[in-house]
């Protein structure tokens, strides 16, 4: 019985067909259709809140009235599913993507992507994270077959629009500058001090990142920057490169392999 009248209440929120008035009892001057609107609006209130504080900057980005449509709609076509309001956005990029007027200016879509994978990277588990005096400690013998482990928090951000410049632009409370298409590759982690950082990465360090990503050694990653520049300088910008992602803390594990 419980369980039926929670589906019935559900589907009222979620306006689709509903008997839940049934299971609703008179209580004094406040007639039941009156209650169940009174509900009704505070829960989609609450999911409207919920987006406006995952994403701040696309808030001020659309304005109010851009801001409501897309809350109204995302709502209506993305109902939650999960008791925390944690992950109730996860699909929001993709929405915006889909759906007019918001689809037709990519850099919104990728404006609430980012925005999302900076609150994973403040979400994200802990793990270790080696200093790089673990990288030199390392055998020569055992660095061509070296593969590394990453923090959770550490994620790519490939974008086809100047969107960072335009979130980092309204935090600063600049004016924003225009969408500009233009292929940009992003590294995003959360810090030792628990603050989220993101820092440009070239097309090169993008590529490797990646590749390390999907498992590759030592050697495979250094034959990666092989057909990019001159053989004299693989092994000063290899390290160099390596080096740097110890710095920021986002390698966690180095596995030697036999």
């Amino acid at each position: 019985m419980l369980q039926e009248q929670q589906q019935h209440l559900m589907a009222y929120l979620r306006n689709e067909e509903s008997q839940i008035s049934e299971h609703i009892a008179d209580q004094g001057g406040i007639n039941v259709e009156l209650r169940l609107g009174i509900y009704h609006n505070a829960y989609r209130m609450r999911l409207r809140e919920s987006i406006e504080v995952d994403h701040p900057v696309l808030g001020i980005y659309l304005g109010d009235d851009l801001f409501d449509l897309m809350a109204t709609e995302y709502i209506k076509y993305c109902p939650s599913q999960r008791t925390s309001l944690r992950h109730f956005a996860d699909q929001l990029p993709g929405f915006l993507g889909r759906q007019a007027p918001f689809s037709e200016h990519g850099q919104i879509t990728e404006l609430a992507r980012f925005e999302r994978l900076l609150m994973t990277a403040f979400d994200a588990g802990e793990a270790n994270r080696l200093a790089t005096n673990k990288l030199s400690a390392l055998p020569i013998q055992d660095w061509p077959n070296t593969t590394m482990r990453f923090h959770p928090s550490m994620q790519i951000f490939n974008t086809t629009w100047n969107v960072v410049e335009i979130w980092q632009a309204i935090r600063e409370e600049r004016e924003p500058p225009p969408p500009v298409e233009s292929t940009n590759h992003w590294l995003v982690w959360r810090n030792s001090q628990r603050l989220t950082q993101f820092a440009s990465l070239s097309a090169l360090e993008n590529q490797l990142l990646k590749n390390a990503l999907e498992g590759k050694n030592l050697a495979e990653l250094c034959d990666t920057l092989t057909t990019q520049m001159e053989e004299s300088t693989v092994a000063e910008k290899f390290l160099l490169v390596i080096k740097s992602w110890f710095d920021k803390g986002i390698v966690s594990a180095l596995y030697p392999k036999g």
